[in-house]
């Protein structure tokens, strides 16, 4: 187990992690999946880019009704469908197991998560 009081000449001092540089910003596989989609498309005789003709692919796929493609380019244009979650029940739990009033703990609880008053 570490130490939980180490001595102050053993111990990190601001801005001195031990890992100056930090985390990396990318990761490899990332740069090298945007390396090979920039390169020229071996399989398209119009000079695309690989990600030029995966979009093509991709759009051909979209029009021609494929469910998984129709998804990706739709979630990709506006997002991810919104989901509703009802939190109702879970806060009659607790108002029970706390005593109080469930209305008015939904109520703060609304508050809260749209970011209103946090102490009311």
């Amino acid at each position: 187990m570490a130490n939980p009081n180490p001595s102050p000449a053993t111990r990190w001092r601001k801005g001195r992690s031990g890992n100056p540089s930090g985390a990396p910003k990318t990761k490899p596989i990332t740069e090298a999946i945007k390396l090979q989609l920039q390169e020229a498309c071996r399989f398209d005789l119009d000079g695309r880019t690989n990600l030029e003709a995966g979009v093509r692919k991709l759009m051909d796929q979209f029009v021609g009704g494929m469910p998984h493609a129709q998804k990706l380019v739709l979630e990709y244009v506006d997002g991810p469908p919104t989901q509703t979650i009802d939190i109702r029940g879970e806060v009659n739990k607790l108002a029970e197991r706390f005593g109080m009033d469930p209305d008015e703990l939904y109520s703060r609880t609304l508050r809260l998560i749209e970011g209103g008053n946090r102490s009311g």
